[in-house]
């Protein structure tokens, strides 16, 4: 074995390292004992932006007071809907046109479904609508031999000849 023998520098180096070690130990742990600061300021600023956007929202798409509008209500379209496997057969059963139609099939409150939109619907008509008609938001095309049609709606954003009688919804489902 042989051994290390440790110059007077080396001696003195090792000194001046070890206390630079415990000066910087002391540091940092005199930092963490502090209390940290501004941490309830970010949470405060969010909640405070939130609110906001929620103020600014509701006054942009809240209904308009205005007493000249045509009043608008909501009523329900009567129709029929038959799938033949690889077409819907869509009926008018309302003494009134369904104007500017949105059909949607398996549509869910948080993903939409496969729609078609901006057809008439002509009071007591039959619509036959081939399946890959309707598409996804991304343009994916229903393929009913992947997916299996379940709900169908209808939404009018008119119904009849003006909008003084707003807009009409059917919703049925396949079994």
């Amino acid at each position: 074995m042989s051994k290390t023998v440790l110059t007077e520098a080396n001696k003195k180096r090792i000194k001046e390292e070890e206390k630079y070690r415990t000066e910087v130990r002391k540091g940092l742990g005199e930092t963490s004992k502090q209390k940290p600061k501004g941490r309830g300021t970010g949470c405060l600023v969010a909640i405070i932006v939130f609110i906001a956007l929620g103020v600014i929202c509701n006054f942009l798409f809240s209904p308009s007071n205005d007493s000249s509008s045509s009043p608008v209500t909501e009523r329900d379209f009567k129709a029929s809907v038959r799938f033949t496997g690889t077409q819907f057969v869509i009926t008018n059963l309302d003494s009134l046109d369904c104007q500017n139609a949105k059909m949607e099939v398996n549509a869910g409150l948080v993903s939409g479904g496969y729609a078609l939109d901006g057809y008439v619907l002509k009071a007591g008509e039959v619509y036959t609508v081939g399946v890959l008609q309707f598409t996804k938001g991304d343009g994916t095309r229903l393929n009913t031999y992947q997916v299996k049609p379940k709900t169908f709606s209808i939404y009018c954003s008119r119904i009849g000849s003006t909008n003084a009688l707003g807009g009409a919804g059917w919703y049925g489902e396949f079994k």
